[in-house]
């Protein structure tokens, strides 16, 4: 480098363009800018000759270790970082005739342009491996995004600090032990996105929510499919086709219904009660239980006494086996059980509950099953002299009045 710096400055001089003085600094400058042009040129040929020559030979591999590795992102960076890291090592040299002042300044640059190289270098690596699981595994590992974008976010914080702490010209450790004064007022002017932070890191860890998963959040009003899952948005698409958003924080604080379980398991609960009209319950005489009996096919109940039954619990047998004939409601385990049972009585009649699991789990489909299920146990119920109860209503107060006056 002296003897480089030397000749040059020799040249400078007897053009006569500059003093002694003059041309001994100015042959400083110009060894730097011919070294920043060789770096740049090797870099510039790295990148057009070895990165192909390094993708192919990792396209022949079987491993996926070189995909994460090798690849022209990754790559690249690695190139700059390694030009910035030589230039940085021969500073001490081509400095060595610098005012302290001005190699301080061209000291703090190589700096900057290192940290800088090496943020590049790290997120460039974060990046391909986030593309790599959605592209290639189809989403198979999505919490990975959440985590990798928190990793990213962390890099560049530091990487700023560094910068900050070498334009100033202090020690970047100590300048982050002096941030701790500011540290409090911070917390509260960034407290959302913290929270946001934190919440979306719960949620990838626990695999609480996934891109696809179907989800209901009944304190935001929202029911829809989620679309993505980020470290400050989890935004859902509704069946309306409209996107919602909603922050991570309300799902970890709050509650929230994931469908995913009924959805991989194939089989959807139905829980829902006939409202009995307790005027309408009665004994049934011999006659009319053996008439129904034979009619739907069921046995006399072992509470039936000289032949008389309960004309609701002859429904509730006729209920319970007419749901387990039926082929779509799921008789395999850990589903297989068909409940009809009794709740307590309410001034709205005695709740009457069938509670069982449909094979289909699809939306539409699923309504319409149960919708079919319950209007033919409705239809069925006069046929055991039962009644749904109904608040009385204008037809019912008119009926009654023409009845009265007649």
């Amino acid at each position: 480098m002296d003897l480089i710096r030397t000749y040059l400055a020799e040249w400078i001089e007897q053009t006569g363009w500059l003093s002694a003085d003059a041309a001994a600094e100015t042959s400083t400058w110009l060894l730097m800018a011919i070294v920043v042009a060789l770096l740049w040129a090797a870099t510039w040929t790295a990148g057009k000759v070895l990165t192909p020559l390094i993708v192919h030979l990792t396209s022949k591999t079987s491993t996926l270790v070189d995909d994460y590795f090798f690849n022209p992102p990754v790559l690249t960076a690695v190139w700059r970082a390694v030009a910035g890291l030589l230039f940085y090592a021969a500073l001490p040299a081509l400095t060595s005739d610098l005012a302290p002042a001005r190699a301080s300044v061209v000291s703090g640059a190589a700096g900057i342009y290192m940290t800088l190289t090496v943020v590049r270098l790290a997120t460039a690596f974060l990046k391909n491996i986030a593309t790599y699981n959605h592209s290639c595994r189809g989403g198979s590992e999505p919490h990975l995004l959440i985590i990798i974008q928190f990793v990213r976010v962390v890099v560049y914080v530091i990487g700023g600090i560094v910068v900050i702490g070498l334009l100033l010209g202090r020690n970047p450790l100590g300048f982050i032990a002096g941030l701790g004064a500011a540290a409090a007022a911070l917390m509260f002017v960034f407290r959302d996105t913290i929270l946001g932070l934190v919440a979306g890191i719960q949620l990838s860890a626990g695999r609480l929510l996934e891109p696809g998963d179907w989800v209901t959040v009944a304190s935001a009003g929202i029911d829809g499919v989620v679309e993505e899952v980020t470290l400050t948005a989890v935004k859902v698409r509704a069946f309306d086709n409209t996107i919602q958003s909603i922050p991570p924080y309300t799902l970890v604080s709050g509650s929230f219904k994931n469908w995913k379980g009924m959805q991989s398991r194939q089989g959807r609960s139905v829980k829902r009660a006939l409202h009995i009209d307790m005027a309408s319950i009665h004994m049934l005489t011999p006659g009319q239980t053996a008439q129904l009996t034979q009619d739907f096919n069921l046995p006399l109940p072992d509470t039936a006494k000289d032949g008389q039954a309960v004309n609701l619990t002859l429904f509730r047998h006729y209920a319970t086996a007419y749901l387990r004939s039926l082929p779509g409601v799921e008789k395999e385990a850990p589903w297989s059980w068909t409940l009809v049972r009794q709740l307590e009585a309410t001034p709205q009649g005695l709740p009457l509950e069938m509670w069982f699991y449909l094979k289909e789990t699809a939306f539409v489909p699923y309504e319409s099953q149960a919708a079919d299920i319950f209007e033919h146990l409705i239809a069925t119920l006069p046929a055991f002299g039962l009644r749904l109860f109904q608040a009385p209503t204008g037809h019912d107060l008119s009926h009654a009045l023409n009845a009265g006056g007649n």
